[in-house]
């Protein structure tokens, strides 16, 4: 007797069945190829991580009690408001 393989049957069985999908329609899948990724330089994310924790010194002046002073501040919060060490209010 000889080995008979019926995994090509019951493909076309199951094809048959369910239907088929061609390229056509499967869409955007296998229309166009995506674009590859660089992967970033150790140099640029050092770089990026350095410009993140950098100081700003900012010169501040309150509007209610007149102090005035140097402050040093993390980048991410250069543009936050800040408080007068004095009276408490908020500086220019």
């Amino acid at each position: 007797m000889s080995r008979v393989d019926h995994e090509r049957r019951r493909q076309a069985d199951r094809q048959r069945r369910q239907g088929t999908e061609g390229a056509d329609e499967l869409g955007a899948l296998f229309a166009k190829a995506r674009a590859f990724k660089k992967r970033p330089a150790k140099a640029d994310l050092r770089a990026e991580a350095e410009a993140a924790i950098a100081k700003v010194t900012r010169e501040m002046k309150c509007d209610g009690c007149g102090h005035e002073g140097t402050v040093t501040v993390p980048a991410s919060r250069r543009r936050a408001r800040l408080r007068c060490s004095q009276c408490g209010g908020y500086a220019t």
